[in-house]
């Protein structure tokens, strides 16, 4: 019996919605931590200092807690289910990533500036190593995801095969970065809390020490909520081993390619669509039958409105 195909619309969308509203109260409460540490907001810690170590926090939370859940949710909430077509989504996906990179990028120079300027060695703990696995993770997933998705295929940068094979590994790769960045932020609230005193040293519950708490919960709650969309969305149609809407959009791509839509080699989403077919053909069979037909119907359907079946 053929498995029965579920609709994920829901699951995204409240998946989605308890993304948003956690990085909302994510950033709200972190304005409050800042105005209740001994140096509060962007002060610095010693006269002399070059930045404010609270820049680090700051940054670095906008990054992996605000516009990385954004930008995985550009395909699994926006296109997917809002019906932004797919190009303008992979454009999003890229602005948010870019925005997060470049957080990062300031996140890093100011821990290592502040560190500098107090003689503390940099790379001494677990927060600050699994920090510089996801920022290098990161790197290596924006040059390729600007090199082999953003990039005009015109370019000739990469081929359209490339491209196909290269999308397992640039998924999983960007779902371990923003994980491994969201462990280092909780980790480094943690370490955050070593170092802070309340005003009467026998307070353990001050704001300084007891909203580290809900930063910690709320980014972790996030990312399971952000991850836990695109898993929805990747099984999509209630079948295992690779299905889902993915699967759905090569098996489109290649019946539109079939039926005289479009040819490998004529440059654009076409011919990523025909690649990425070829090779789930070669791993579990061609379309059969009714799925062909259906298949292109709705890739036909898909590039006339401008829906998010046209990738």
């Amino acid at each position: 019996m053929a498995p029965v195909a579920m609709d994920p619309a829901p699951t995204v969308g409240f998946l989605a919605t308890a993304t948003r509203l956690g990085y909302l109260a994510f950033f709200a409460i972190m304005l409050g931590w800042l105005d209740s540490l001994p140096s509060p907001w962007f002060h610095r810690e010693q006269p002399g200092d070059v930045v404010s170590f609270n820049l680090h926090p700051v940054f670095m939370g906008v990054a992996f807690v605000i516009l990385m859940p954004e930008a995985l949710l550009a395909y699994a909430d926006v296109e997917e289910r809002r019906g932004m077509r797919h190009a303008d989504a992979k454009s999003l996906h890229a602005a948010l990533n870019g925005a997060s990179s470049a957080c990062i990028l300031v996140g890093l120079c100011v821990i290592f500036t502040n560190h500098a300027g107090h003689g503390i060695p940099p790379m001494y703990s677990a927060h600050s190593w699994i920090g510089l696995a996801s920022a290098c993770l990161v790197a290596v997933q924006a040059l390729v995801g600007a090199t082999c998705y953003l990039a005009p295929p015109a370019w000739g940068l990469v081929t359209s095969e490339t491209r196909a094979g290269l999308m397992p590994a640039h998924r999983f790769l960007g779902c371990a970065a923003f994980a491994l960045g969201v462990a280092a932020a909780v980790a480094g609230f943690a370490e955050k809390q070593s170092f802070v005193k309340c005003a009467d040293p026998a307070d353990k519950h001050c704001a300084a020490l007891t909203l580290p708490n809900w930063l910690a919960l709320l980014a972790a709650a996030v990312a399971a909520c952000a991850l836990g969309a695109v898993y929805a969305r990747w099984t999509a149609d209630g079948t295992r081993g690779g299905e889902g809407f993915g699967a759905e959009r090569e098996r489109s791509g290649r019946a539109y390619a079939s039926a005289g839509g479009g040819q490998p080699g004529d440059g654009g989403e076409d011919e990523e669509a025909a690649a990425a077919a070829s090779l789930v053909a070669g791993g579990s069979g061609v379309a059969r039958g009714g799925d062909g037909a259906r298949a292109a119907s709705r890739w036909r359907t898909g590039r006339q409105t401008g829906s998010p079946r046209e990738s």
